[in-house]
């Protein structure tokens, strides 16, 4: 769980978050990328979320004040 948000990976490997966490702000659960994959790992920080499908491909959304979804 991050500082204001959650997130979990189901048994069938799809991801939901709810909270506070940008561009989102709800207390029920929110399928992220519906239909699109499956997940295998996510981590919630401080105002925002990573997640890694099963291709290995990273997700990463929230704030970014301070570097935290990295430097392009």
């Amino acid at each position: 769980a991050g500082y204001s948000h959650a997130a979990a990976i189901t048994t069938d490997n799809q991801l939901w978050t709810f909270g506070a966490v940008s561009p989102i702000n709800t207390s029920s659960p929110v399928q992220v990328l519906s239909g699109t994959g499956s997940f295998s790992q996510v981590s919630a920080g401080n105002s925002f979320t990573i997640a890694r499908d099963m291709n290995g491909i990273l997700y990463a959304w929230g704030q970014d004040t301070s570097g935290q979804l990295g430097y392009f």
